[in-house]
């Protein structure tokens, strides 16, 4: 077994929320007040060259330096101890990360499984022959794993989903099912994976009487049915999962995990149900939407100021 003797890099958020942390940021804004008094002492500063060309001069120039100095001596030290407070912060939040380091989540993979609710304790698990109603489910896998620093443990892991259909209708999974699993509350060992039931593939069956489309031998489309895992909220529940109302066309989910009582920034994925009116039948798909990067999110906020700005000069 190989063990990684490099310290991690601190999490500045977790400095910042630390006793030492807010002390040092507090005495960092004495210095930056500090650092706008030595731009109005700028013509001081600019003073001390003339004395540079003459050797003779340097115990005045010393006397100078010596004046300014005493005039910001306390600013100069509440630098010193700004900078000593924020270094004693980062070794203590970097100790406690390489005692207990944080769980690290990771979207590993997305697929399409046959899925069926077992015996009990009535786990969604992946159907077999002798499985009763069986069914098509589009799945995302996540696992704790480490990148660069060592990772811990993932306590009382819960996942809520959000989902949005092209007409803009909203159902939510609070919490959403894990396969495998007799509580939507999971726990994620260093590497270990767990799979998240996103949605079911299932017909939208018609109203009675059948619409005319119906008459005329169209088939009934696919949709996206949620599943609510209502386990550990309403223990004494007739049935343990709730399903919601289908949701057509693509649809775009937002993953949120909690970890170890925190929140962690959300997943997002594209589901399509299956298209049963072409031959052989579309299977439903679903993949993961690439995580955009800060200066990306900053450059689309930035030219959708600039349009509206230009839509408003034009009218």
């Amino acid at each position: 077994m190989c063990y990684d003797n490099r310290v991690p890099v601190p999490n500045l958020k977790k400095i910042a929320k630390t006793k030492r942390g807010i002390a040092a940021i507090a005495l960092a804004v004495t210095w930056f007040l500090w650092l706008v008094g030595i731009v109005g002492d700028f013509q001081t500063i600019t003073s001390f060259r003339p004395y540079l060309h003459y050797a003779s001069a340097l115990s005045t120039y010393g006397a100078i330096v010596g004046a300014w100095a005493g005039q910001h001596l306390i600013s100069i030290i509440g630098i010193g101890i700004s900078v000593g407070l924020f270094v004693w912060a980062a070794r203590d939040v970097a100790a406690q990360e390489r005692e207990d380091p944080p769980a690290n989540m990771i979207s590993s993979f997305t697929t399409i499984r046959r899925v069926a609710i077992g015996n009990p304790p009535y786990n969604w698990e992946i159907a077999t022959t002798q499985s009763l109603d069986p069914q098509v489910a589009l799945v995302a896998r996540f696992a704790n794993r480490a990148r660069t620093i060592p990772v811990g443990v993932a306590h009382n892991v819960r996942a809520d989903i959000f989902f949005e259909d092209a007409d803009g209708s909203y159902v939510a999974s609070h919490p959403a099912p894990w396969l495998f699993c007799p509580s939507p509350i999971v726990t994620f060992d260093v590497g270990a994976q767990n799979e998240l039931l996103m949605a079911l593939d299932v017909l939208d069956l018609p109203q009675m009487p059948p619409p005319a489309s119906m008459a005329q031998g169209r088939p009934p489309q696919g949709v996206l049915r949620s599943v609510e895992d209502v386990a550990d909220r309403e223990p004494h529940a007739a049935a343990r999962y709730s399903f919601h109302r289908g949701l057509s066309g693509s649809v775009k989910a937002k993953v949120y995990l909690t970890v170890n009582g925190l929140a962690v920034p959300p997943y997002e994925f594209e589901l399509r149900p299956s298209d049963r009116s072409v031959t052989p039948q579309t299977p439903p798909t679903i993949r993961e939407i690439p995580k955009r990067a800060r200066w990306q999110k900053i450059w689309d906020a930035t030219k959708a100021m600039l349009q509206k700005s230009l839509i408003v000069g034009d009218g």
